[in-house]
Formats: C-alpha cells, structure tokens, sequence
C-alpha cells in the first residue's frame, strides 16, 4: 500500500507544473511581473518557515511595538514584514511598498533598483491569534504605476480603485501552506509540497502541484464561490 502510494506521489511530482514555471508562462512575457511574482512566492515560503518554527525558536509573543494600525506588533509580524519588503525590494522591479507594519510607504529611489510595481500587503494577517496556532496569511495587491519612470513614486500610483489592480492574492499558513493569485484573468490556488521544496500544479485549471519550496495549484476558484462571485 504504501509502495503504491509512493509511486503516485512520484508520479504526481514528476508530471507536475510548478508555480515558477506557470508564473513564467501565465505572465505573458512579463518577465518584471514574472520577477515580481517569484518575489511574492518566496516571501510566502521563508515566511511560512518562520511560522512553522515559531515555537521551538521562541517566536511566539510581543515585540513591544505599535504598528500604523494601532495593533500590537507580534514578533513573526516583525519577521512577516522584514521578508517580504527584502523579497520584493530585491526584485527590482517596485518602485513603492505599502505595509501595514510600516507607518510610511516606501519609496525605492535607486533608479537601477526599481520597476514599475506598486505594492500593497499586509506581511502576516491574523498574527493576533498566531500564540493559539491558527491560520494566519500574508495579502497583497500590485499597481501598475501611473507617474513618470524618471521620478520617484508617489501614493497617487497606488491610491486607486481596485478595478485598476493588476493581480493580487492571499497565502495562507496553515495545516498546509497556500498561495491564491489572479492576474484579473481566473484564480489559481497552489498548494506548497515541503518534501520537495516547491509549489507544484498539476494541469492547469485542475490540479497542480510544486518541487521542493514551491507550491501546487490545486485548482481554479471552486465552482460554487466562482457562481457568487459572477453574480
């Protein structure tokens, strides 16, 4: 049985697309949204290693700190933020990053270091109930910036109506590590394989599953919360 079991799985991974290789083709040629993207997948995935060993590492509690919301900042928020401003300041392709950790956007100025991306996230949502060992996710949403290339960035690239967003999705930490995105064109779930380091999918609009620290696209939105949503 387990023999059988084994062999599925090997198959399963093997036959697999992977989420870098569907951000490389669902972007069209986009190589700075595919290098955005990547960004986003692997914040979601050290962020997720950070979860997971919250306890033996003592990462559980306070950090001492307010954030611009006015919660209490949690340590792994500290960890969540610091990841994923690296993560997408190092693509170099944003050009502004608004956090709810931080009481400021940020503003990258290096014109050799920045793109056209504008993004919004909030590192680690829920962190409030991270001591109880629930779910907890990261949320972001990406602009297209509207100002010149040859100045810095200002709110106005990002302060906009939602139907202006050029992807967005949610990763969710959880029994199993989840990242849903959309490019406005369908929603795609992926599903991280920890054995293999990756985010596998299987065929696209079914299942897909990752290697080793990627992740698995499951699937499209379930029919039924597609139905809402069309409503």
């Amino acid at each position: 049985m387990s023999t059988y079991a084994d062999a599925g799985m090997l198959k399963n991974r093997l036959s697999s697309l992977t989420l870098t290789q569907f951000i490389v083709e669902d972007t069209n040629g986009d190589q700075q949204l595919a290098l955005l993207m990547n960004a986003v997948q692997h914040a979601c995935k050290v962020c997720a290693n950070a979860i997971r060993k919250a306890g033996p590492c003592d990462l559980y509690g306070l950090a001492g700190e307010v954030n611009s919301t006015g919660d209490d900042v949690k340590k792994l928020d500290l960890i969540a933020n610091t990841v994923w401003v690296d993560s997408l300041k190092q693509s170099g392709v944003c050009c502004l990053l608004v956090s709810e950790e931080e009481e400021d956007p940020i503003i990258i100025t290096d014109v050799n270091k920045r793109g056209p991306f504008c993004v919004a996230f909030d590192p680690l949502d829920g962190s409030s109930n991270i001591d109880c060992n629930v779910s907890v996710g990261s949320i972001f949403s990406v602009y297209r910036r509207l100002s010149p290339s040859t100045e810095n960035a200002t709110v106005k690239d990002i302060l906009r109506p939602g139907t202006e967003c050029i992807a967005a999705g949610y990763s969710m930490f959880g029994a199993a590590t989840e990242l849903v995105i959309t490019y406005g064109q369908g929603v795609y779930r992926f599903a991280l394989d920890r054995a293999i380091g990756q985010v596998p999918a299987g065929r696209r609009q079914k299942d897909l599953l990752l290697q080793r620290g990627e992740l698995e696209l499951l699937g499209s939105a379930h029919q039924g919360l597609r139905a809402f949503l069309q409503e």
